[in-house]
Parts: structure tokens; sequence; C-alpha cells
């Protein structure tokens, strides 16, 4: 979104603001500050390209629907907003997450409109143009990316918007999952409009005689009581917060692992309330973690977590061998009974090894298990020649890589995810094209 926002200023002040900065001779100055912004930009998008290139972390149109605003979502007031707002605005309690009511109170946009209409004595005329021409334009182009691939009007057909031709055309445009966040630029191009708004309101209440001894207090008193009408809005609500827990209150297990090594962790039971704690406090011990949600997730991810959740089944310990897994803490004051009963059961037949207990924190060691290989490559065997006529077997050649053992007796026991992709892909357009 800060690319947009620098791509559409530097235009619209090369076109429409100082045409000079597109003469030949501000080419090199411009190519320097590119390439000093690649040097900031690219080391922070290559592990973006990494995860592309190894999941397809991509969204389709089609998805980014569901997170992109509409008409009704400008007049759809945000959960902090005054609850005045919330009763008199008809959207308010439409289904959807809190990204989608994105109404931004009545100050912000009088302002606005105020600033972009309204001649501005203080501040020189070809800056207050300026201000008014890039943000204005950022403003608008910002609010339409934020509506996303399509405008969906109920009861109509979906109408294209810019967003669905850059989702194809922008290399990493389509990794970004929530188009209605464009509203925040929106709100940002506003601000600078809404300043020239504040400062015609001074000038205009500074001209009337009444007032003229106070003058040098005008710019204060206006910024105060705007100040207070923007609180007035928030309906002087505080931000929610969630209490995190710190040093003397973190499980002592948490140390543990910070001593204990630096191999892969699993923590039971698994949901997300209680992954994001394992995210929060996995800053303690900094061991890569199954744990943790995001917007996008691996194709593999829910069916990994489903079998892992079974831990101590074997199923689950073979999946846990395979993916490298060193250690599995089991807060048992949050599993069910049932689970803690497999687990003694487990333990007492010697299936699984515990390593350390910290009252209700049970920690257990993975290794020993016949597991999946880190990867499989596949080869069709096919004749040059069949006969005419007659049924005949093709064979199919699977071979592990890596260092793990293969599932010889049970290939269903494997990951589908750790089949080596290219070499299926090769191997069904080996049979393609002899069809």
């Amino acid at each position: 979104m800060t690319s947009v926002a620098v791509i559409v200023v530097v235009v619209v002040f090369a076109v429409a603001v100082d045409r000079s900065v597109s003469r030949w001779d501000m080419v090199r100055p411009a190519l320097v500050c590119v390439a000093a912004m690649m040097v900031v930009l690219v080391p922070t998008h290559l592990p973006y390209l990494a995860v592309h290139r190894a999941w397809d972390a991509t969204w389709t149109p089609r998805a980014m629907v569901a997170m992109s605003a509409d008409l009704r979502s400008y007049v759809s007031a945000p959960p902090l907003s005054t609850d005045a707002y919330a009763s008199l605005l008809p959207f308010s309690d439409r289904p959807g997450g809190h990204e989608l009511r994105l109404f931004p109170g009545l100050v912000l946009p009088a302002l606005a409109l105020v600033g972009g209409m309204g001649t501005v004595r203080s501040v020189a005329a070809p800056a207050a143009r300026a201000v008014r021409i890039i943000f204005g334009v950022l403003c608008g182009v910002a609010i339409i990316l934020s509506l996303g691939p399509y405008l969906v009007i109920p009861g109509t057909a979906r109408i294209p918007l810019p967003y669905l031709a850059l989702h194809y055309a922008v290399p990493g445009w389509a990794g970004m999952r929530v188009p209605a966040r464009f509203a925040l630029l929106a709100v940002l191009a506003a601000t600078p409009l809404a300043a020239l708004g504040a400062i015609w309101i001074g000038e205009r209440i500074a001209r009337s005689r009444r007032v003229q001894r106070w003058s040098a207090w005008i710019p204060a008193f206006v910024s105060l009581a705007l100040a207070a009408l923007f609180l007035g809005e928030l309906g002087m609500k505080p931000l929610p917060l969630v209490t995190s827990p710190t040093e003397p209150e973190v499980p002592r297990v948490y140390s543990w692992l910070a001593s204990t090594g630096t191999g892969p962790l699993l923590e039971l039971p698994l949901d997300p309330p209680s992954d994001q704690r394992y995210s929060l406090l996995s800053t303690i011990h900094w061991r890569p973690i199954v744990n943790g949600r995001s917007g996008f997730m691996p194709p593999i991810h829910d069916d990994l977590r489903a079998v892992l959740a079974t831990f101590p089944a074997p199923r689950a310990l073979q999946y846990a061998a395979a993916i490298g897994l060193g250690t599995i803490v089991v807060h048992t004051g949050h599993v069910s009974v049932d689970q803690l009963a497999r687990l003694r059961v487990a333990e007492e037949a010697g299936s699984v090894h515990r390593v350390a207990a910290f009252g209700e924190d049970l920690a257990y060691g993975i290794g020993g298990t016949s597991v999946a290989a880190a990867s499989l490559s596949i080869d069709v065997a096919i004749p040059p020649m069949l006969p005419a006529g007659r049924q005949t077997r093709l064979g199919l050649r699977v071979r592990a890589t890596g260092e793990r053992p293969g599932c010889n007796d049970d290939l269903r026991a494997c990951q589908p995810s750790s089949l080596n992709g290219n070499a299926t892909v090769a191997a069904e357009q080996s049979v393609r094209r002899f069809a």
C-alpha cells in the first residue's frame, strides 16, 4: 500500500503540480532514489517471495471479495466509534469482520471537504493547490482499491474494478488478503486536506471583530475543539487490551525449552486462542513451532494439525517424526480427559517418552519412529510400444529422497504434500504423452 502511495504521489506531482521533475536531468536522481528504496525493500520482500514459491501463497479474486469493502462499508460504524453512530447508520450491524466497517466519522470528511474547496490565506496558493491535487487523487485511488476486484451491488452483477487488473499484472499483489485495508491509506490521504480545513476554520473565526484581540490563540483553540470532536466520535471508548504474561508469570516449561536446544516444537491443545498464546511465548525460547495461524496457511496445515492433535496416537507420532519435531509439550490442564487417559497408557506402554514435567505442563521427546521420507520421487515406467487388444500393467517407481526412511508398507501414512511436486507433474505429463 505504501508503494501505491509513493507511485501515485510521484506521478501526480510530475503531471499536475511540477512538470519540471520529468526533465531528463532528473533521471539520475530518480534512479538513485529507486535504488535506495530497493536496498530497503528487497530484503523484506525476499521471505514473501520464498513462501510464495514454496506454497503458492496467493489469493484468488473470488476469495478477496469477502474481504473487500463495498458501498455499505463506508456507512458502517466500527465498534470503537460512538454508540450514536451505531444506532443511526443503517449497516452498522451487518455481519462480517470489523475491517469492513469503515465509516470515518463526520469530522474528518467535513474538514477534508472544506480544505479541498475553501481558500486558505495563510498557506501559499501553489502549496495548497499541490496538497489538494496530490492527496485528493490519492484518497480517491485508495477508496477505489479498497473496494477490491469487483464492485458488488446486491441484486446486480459484479462490476470489475482496477484492483482486478493489478491482481494479475503486479507481482506480489495477489498476496494481499484484505483489500478493505486500503481505507487506511484513504484516511491518511484525507488528513492533509483536513489540516487545510482546520486552518480555514481558524481564519474564518479570526476575521470576526469580537475575537481579534484573541487572534493569536485561535489556532490552538480550533485544534483543541477539533480534537474534542474527534474524541467524541470515538465515544471515549478505550482500546481493548489483552493481558500477556510477564516474566514472573511465564510457565517454567518455556525457560526449560529455551535451554534445551533449537529443535522444532509442538504445543497441545491446538486451538486458535491457545495458538496466539503459544506464538507470544515462543519469543522466550525462539524455537520453531507448528502452532500458529495467519491469513494464509499452507495446503497441508489443517490436515497436519488434525493428525497431530491425536497425539499420542501412532499416526501422530509418525507425522511428528516426519516433519522433524523435537519436542511436544502437552498442557494437561487444557486437554480432554480422554486424551489424558491415552497419554498415560502410551507412557506405560513405552511408546512415548516424557523428558520433563512442570506441574500441568508435560514435555515429550520425539524420535525413533519409522516415518515418511522427506520427499518422494516418482517415475512412470512405460514401454515404447504396447500390443493391441491386450491389457497391460504399467509400472510406477517411487523413490524416497532425503535422510528419512520411506513408508514401504503403507503409503497412506505418508503426507500427500511430501510427494515431490515436480516428479508428480512429470509423471502425469508422461502418461498424457503416451496416451
